[in-house]
C-alpha cells in the first residue's frame, strides 16, 4: 500500500497518504480502537471500495490489474465480532 487516500465520499477523505508494506509469506493483524479505520483497510485489499489515489499491490501488481474475482478468492479476512 503506497500513499493511499482514501473517502466514502469524494470530497470527505478519511485515509491520507497511508503507506506501509508486508514481506511475502508474512502475516499481519491490525489491531486499535473501535473506529480506527481497521475494517476500511480490509475492505480496500479485496476492492470492495477503490482508493481515490496511491496504489495497492500484491507481488508488485496493483490490485486495479487483477479480475475481482481472482482477487477476492485469495483473499481471507478474519472479523472479530465484540460479545
Amino acid at each position: 500500500m503506497k500513499d493511499v487516500s482514501f473517502g466514502y465520499e469524494a470530497n470527505r477523505t478519511i485515509l491520507k497518504d497511508i503507506s506501509f508494506s508486508v514481506t511475502a509469506g508474512n502475516t499481519i493483524a491490525l489491531v486499535g480502537a473501535s473506529g480506527g479505520v481497521k475494517t476500511t483497510l480490509c475492505s480496500l485489499l479485496p476492492r470492495f471500495y477503490d482508493i481515490l489515489s496511491g496504489s495497492i499491490q500484491i507481488d508488485g501488481i496493483d490490485i486495479r490489474n487483477y479480475k475481482l474475482t481472482s482477487l477476492r478468492k485469495h483473499i481471507g479476512i478474519v472479523k472479530q465480532d465484540v460479545f
